[in-house]
């Protein structure tokens, strides 16, 4: 009677092992399938925005385990991947929640460029290497300021173009060139060509400077309208150039007597164009 009992309990047993495993059992639970084993960007990459500020989207993971679940309540740390002035993550850590997202807001640093930040499953037991990364591109601010780039201090002849272009640089508040300013242009004597100009891809903007007609010092100016350090002022000294000519200035048509010396000395100008 024994002997029976336990045939049929190991019987009983065979079957209802394999009801669960009809049933699904291979969903069961086993040690180590509950853990972090990948993350993924979920949103917030590829975004573009000015330096210094906070990108629109939010950066957005999501913790699986080996089976593809969320992982809920998992740490995750986000920080930028160089060490760029002004850029910061909002919060350095945060958990998932149900659906195994965790999320985190993104200052951009000051300067212009492509910029990254890592996001790491953090933890006890956690394997090295759970990790995703989210890149930006941070252009230029507003223009701020306006300063003399090059060109400043140069001599010339009268009438004649200085040798190298009148250059200024258009940057925003951290510094970064900005492309797509008007510059307007002017000279107190001579003239500048163009009179308008647009600062290109590295914020610079130029003009070509004849100095005018007559010698010693002459300036010309560059202007942005609301910018600090506007308008800039270039100098530049003109000076006599190749001779061209003589001149008559005095001592012609005078009369005197054969032999007898003139009363006026007789006088030329050598000059230049």
């Amino acid at each position: 009677m024994l002997q029976s009992l336990r045939r049929l309990a190991g019987v009983t047993a065979i079957s209802a092992l394999a009801a669960l495993i009809q049933c699904g059992g291979s969903d069961l639970t086993l040690p180590g399938d509950t853990g972090p084993a990948r993350i993924s960007k979920v949103d917030g990459d590829n975004q573009t925005g000015a330096a210094g500020t906070e990108l629109a989207k939010p950066l957005i993971v999501k913790v699986e385990d080996p089976r593809g679940h969320p992982v809920v309540n998992q740490a995750v740390a986000f920080a930028p991947a160089a060490d760029i002035p002004g850029a910061a993550v909002h919060p350095a850590e945060a958990r998932t929640g149900d659906d195994g997202t965790a999320t985190a807001r993104w200052v951009l640093g000051t300067v212009s460029g492509g910029q990254q930040v890592l996001a790491r499953v953090t933890g006890d037991g956690v394997p090295d290497g759970i990790e995703a990364t989210f890149d930006a591109i941070a252009g230029s601010s507003d223009p701020h300021q306006l300063r003399l780039d090059s060109g400043d201090d140069q001599t010339a002849a009268v009438g004649g173009a200085v040798d190298d272009p009148l250059v200024v640089l258009v940057t925003d508040r951290f510094g970064n060139p900005v492309a797509g300013v008007q510059v307007e242009w002017s000279a107190e004597k001579g003239s500048v060509d163009p009179r308008s100009s647009t600062t290109g891809a590295d914020g610079r903007a130029e003009t070509s400077w004849v100095l005018g007609a007559s010698t010693g010092s002459q300036s010309a100016a560059a202007a942005v309208s609301g910018l600090d350090g506007s308008p800039v002022r270039f100098h530049g000294t003109a000076v006599a150039g190749a001779a061209d000519k003589l001149v008559r200035v005095a001592g012609d048509r005078q009369t005197a007597r054969p032999g007898q010396q003139l009363s006026n000395p007789l006088v030329v100008r050598l000059v230049d164009r």
